[in-house]
Order: structure tokens, then sequence, then C-alpha cells
């Protein structure tokens, strides 16, 4: 997990796995810095994946990354 900057970035642009739909954080803190004149803080939290298919249970791989990152958000509340 990394800490998320405030910035610009041209990961908006639709990829095959994108579809338009995903913002880089970098982004969203900058149009909350720019529209409300601060960025709260904010963290990355990225999940590995390896099939992008349909289907009604996570690899073995995203299911372990899903562990991590509940772990992970578990702590960062914890520690507020």
């Amino acid at each position: 997990m990394r800490r998320a900057k405030s910035g610009c970035a041209n990961s908006n642009r639709p990829g095959p796995r994108n579809h338009g739909s995903r913002r880089d954080p970098r982004t969203v803190l900058a149009l909350a810095r720019d529209v409300f004149g601060r960025a709260p803080k904010a963290w990355w939290l990225t999940i590995p994946a390896v099939n992008f298919n349909f289907g009604e249970e996570l690899s073995p791989q995203a299911q372990q990354g899903f562990t991590s990152a509940l772990e992970m958000i578990q702590s960062l509340c914890r520690w507020r």
C-alpha cells in the first residue's frame, strides 16, 4: 500500500482492462484540492489479481490479497 499524492496523472485513458471507469487517485485528490481548497489524506490500496474472468470465487492470489487488504484497512481504522 502506498500513500497517494495529489497531482496530475494520465492514467484516466481507457485501457484493455480499464474501460474508462477507473480514475487515478492522484487525479481525484487534485480535483478535491481544486474544488474544495484542500485534499484529504488518502491511501492507494491495490489487490493483485491474475484472472479477470467472471466467476463465483476469487482466485487464491486475489483471496490472499483481499485478506491482506482487509487487515491493512482494519489496522488503519485502529490507528485513527
